[in-house]
């Protein structure tokens, strides 16, 4: 594990100023740390790209990827385009135009991957794709076709599981959702598969829900989803957005954290809430994000209003950021600035965790930029 820089008088948080922009979460973040068993540095930099009528603020289907620098292919669903970015320059590279009919023609995407120049996959819902970066089609896989005869459900990738794909092995990894079961039916029955994309062969994990999803009967409403983002060094980093608790697996090995409190959401059935209401109540543990650069994982939650709020909805919650090692030990969380961030748009390259700051119930954040905090853990 990277050393972490110490400070005196414990964690601090300093900010960087760039393009003249001037601002504090010194204060924010002094006050807030909930828990720390080590003593570390993080510097916070707001970087803000300048984005035309053509760009969004804010993006859920994106590629972080290292090309002559760090830069950044985004899906735009409202124009239909790849839209890239340089974020060391703070620049817009260029937009690019997808078909929806004919030989290059695709769909509405949910999830983004960039392996090269002329390879990027995309998916949507039944359909894998390779791509170059002009949105031409390579390669078409059809998925209901593959997985039709494994009793599996539905293959998924969207914001909470990542598209990932295993060079050596030329697989992709999909979370699986069994169609026509009850939740508690889903006990036993594996989360997460492969797809051979050379075969077509689909195979299966180990990775099944928890003993506390079985315990509840699976009645943890809308938080049922596994997290998966991506690998720190050959092992994958998963959790349950309904507990606190990391995964990793290799090679049919599973490691567990020991986190200083496990948390659990409480069962749907035993709130006497509504659907919506348990989810604005209960904390959504998001999808973990492995840093392979400094060897940590950061895990941001979604937590219920604060108790005083007169009025309570999504747009309300709470969020936190919690930064474990490589062995899943719990280093240090603490509270983000409310109305801010967006939820899931997280992404780590060289530089740091790029966090986005395109809250919805922010009335200050500008139209005219894509703007990002660059958190870096020294």
């Amino acid at each position: 594990m990277v050393k972490l820089k110490k400070a005196r008088r414990g964690a601090s948080f300093y900010i960087s100023e760039k393009s003249n922009l001037l601002f504090i979460l010194i204060l924010l973040f002094s006050c807030s740390k909930d828990f720390q068993n080590q003593d570390l540095t993080i510097d916070v930099e707001r970087i803000q790209i300048p984005i035309s009528e053509n760009e969004l603020n804010s993006y859920y289907v994106y590629s972080s990827y290292h090309q002559k620098g760090e830069k950044l292919i985004t899906y735009n669903r409202t124009k239909h385009s790849f839209d890239f970015f340089d974020l060391e320059k703070q620049t817009v590279l260029r937009n690019v135009l997808l078909e929806r009919q004919g030989p290059n023609g695709i769909g509405n995407l949910e999830a983004l991957l960039w392996v090269a120049e002329d390879s990027v996959f995309a998916y949507e819902r039944g359909l894998l794709y390779l791509l170059d970066e002009d949105g031409q089609v390579r390669e078409k896989y059809e998925l209901y076709k593959a997985y039709q005869n494994e009793n599996l459900g539905e293959p998924v990738l969207n914001f909470y599981f990542k598209l990932n794909f295993n060079k050596e092995d030329e697989t992709i990894y999909f979370f699986q959702i069994p169609m026509n079961l009850t939740q508690s039916e889903k006990v036993g029955i594996p989360l997460v598969s492969t797809l051979n994309i050379s075969t077509m062969e689909v195979n299966t994990l180990p990775i099944y829900h928890s003993d506390f999803f079985g315990e509840i009967n699976g009645d943890a409403g809308f938080l049922s989803y596994t997290g998966f983002t991506g690998f720190l060094g050959d092992k994958m980093i998963y959790n349950r957005q309904y507990e606190s608790e990391l995964y990793s697996y290799q090679d049919g090995t599973t490691m567990k954290s020991e986190i200083h409190e496990n948390k659990r959401v409480r069962p749907l059935a035993s709130t006497n809430e509504d659907i919506d209401s348990h989810a604005i109540n209960e904390t959504h543990f998001l999808s973990p994000i492995p840093d392979n650069y400094r060897k940590v994982i950061y895990r941001p939650q979604w937590g219920p209003p604060p108790t005083d709020q007169p009025e309570k909805g999504f747009m309300d919650k709470t969020m936190k950021l919690s930064i474990f090692n490589d062995q899943l030990n719990l280093n240090y969380e603490s509270s983000l600035p409310s109305y801010t961030y967006s939820i899931n748009n997280w992404f780590v390259n060289s530089n740091g965790l790029y966090i986005n700051v395109a809250h919805p119930g922010n009335t200050n954040s500008s139209e005219d930029y894509l703007v990002f905090d660059i958190f870096r853990v020294e």
